[in-house]
């Protein structure tokens, strides 16, 4: 029996068929995911290694060449980009669509292992991550304001940014010109000169005076205690006050500390990057969401948490959004709707006018809907995104 005749038999089937269908259509649209591309896993990996202070042409030659060499060995191969930078070496890898991306980070992260070990001692481990349209950033805040630099970044680190983590469908917030505090030790060298301490004295110094070790424990038969040294410095204060114990390697017979012979201060790593908002300094933050969530729900959410983040700001600071991706989605999908509808409407008019049926054109304005619908469910249940039907219709 086919459907059309199990449809005229039993015309209440039909219609119980049809809402049920309708229902779930409905469910389904209102937990799909929207965002602007279809959520794919694309077939690149990108292969990042950090040497710090290493210059552009150096890093070419002792890190992106031998990565790039392992890299070609890889089975799926089809193209390879580099470039390096003072400091950093990327090289992307791009496979072929039929390749297992999977596989393909598990074959290249063996193939970079072996070749780890032929790397500068003293340059960071490699890191692999795959690379996907859908992990860039939809939203983009900033924070900035008339206050010391250095309060900027700590506040945005330590209360902004986790705020922004917490929210439903948010995977990571990335800060954009955000510099880490360091503690800088300017040497005086003429102080120097007259204590007869070089530069690897203080250093030596630091590293055995600023530094935790283990102490075991203490144990009396009747209880056990834990063992902490304090060794580590707190504060500015502390680390210039720190004891510089030997000078080339001899004692040195009266108490010389840091402060004696070198300036310390608390401030910020070097300048490499640098975001700027109305023309100030300013902390960019980089709003992910999850795959698969919602990218206008998720601004959404972003939205409101702006304005009860505003209401407790410290004086002088300001949080603006300065870049919204999703507003472009939300046009896209609002389109879609209004072209569905469209299409529904003149193809319900057509079939009247030209067929004469009032029942054909009905028939038609039920049947487009519900097949849109189905559609919708098939796509929650494969995890396709709404602007995956965009792209299918289209």
């Amino acid at each position: 029996m086919t459907l059309s005749d199990l449809s005229i038999k039993n015309p209440v089937l039909a219609w119980m068929i049809m809402a049920a269908v309708a229902l779930f259509g409905l469910i389904a649209y209102s937990g799909l995911g929207v965002s602007q591309m279809p959520d794919v896993d694309a077939p690149t990996l990108n292969i990042s290694t950090g040497w710090e202070g290493a210059a552009p042409e150096v890093m070419e030659k002792e890190i992106t060449d031998i990565i790039e060499e392992a890299s070609l060995g890889v089975e799926g191969v089809e193209e390879i980009t580099s470039s390096s930078s003072r400091g950093r070496s990327n090289v992307t890898v791009l496979f072929s669509l039929d390749r297992n991306i999977d596989a393909a980070l598990q074959d290249l992260q063996s193939a970079v292992n072996r070749v780890v070990r032929r790397l500068p001692d003293d340059a960071d481990i490699p890191v692999i991550t795959k690379s996907n349209p859908e992990d860039m950033p939809i939203m983009w805040l900033s924070v900035s304001g008339k206050r010391d630099k250095k309060f900027i970044m700590e506040y945005t680190r330590d209360h902004v940014k986790d705020s922004f983590s917490t929210i439903k469908g948010v995977s990571e917030v990335s800060l954009g010109g955000y510099l880490d505090p360091k503690v800088r030790v300017w040497l005086d060298t003429k102080k120097m000169a007259a204590n007869e301490i070089t530069a690897e004295d203080i250093i030596s110094a630091v590293e055995q005076g600023h530094r935790e070790s283990p102490a075991g424990n203490l144990d009396n038969g009747a209880r056990e205690t834990n063992i902490r040294v304090m060794g580590e410095a707190g504060t500015v204060d502390e680390i210039a006050s720190i004891i510089i114990p030997a000078r080339k390697g001899s004692p040195i017979w009266k108490t010389l500390r840091i402060k004696d012979v070198a300036l310390v201060e608390d401030g910020l790593e070097d300048m490499t990057r640098l975001a700027r908002t109305d023309g100030k300094e300013s902390v960019g933050l980089g709003v992910r969401k999850q795959r698969g969530e919602n990218s206008v729900q998720v601004a959404e959410r972003v939205k409101k948490k702006v304005a009860e983040i505003k209401k407790t700001l410290p004086e002088g600071l300001e949080l603006e959004i300065r870049s919204d991706g999703t507003k472009f989605i939300r046009e896209a999908a609002d389109e879609m709707i209004f072209v569905i509808l469209l299409s529904v409407i003149l193809t319900s008019l057509v079939c009247w006018l030209f067929l004469g049926s009032l029942r054909s054109a009905f028939s038609v304005f039920l049947t487009i809907p519900m097949s849109i619908l189905g559609a919708f469910f098939l796509m929650r249940i494969m995890g396709f995104t709404l602007n995956t039907f965009t792209f299918l219709a289209d």
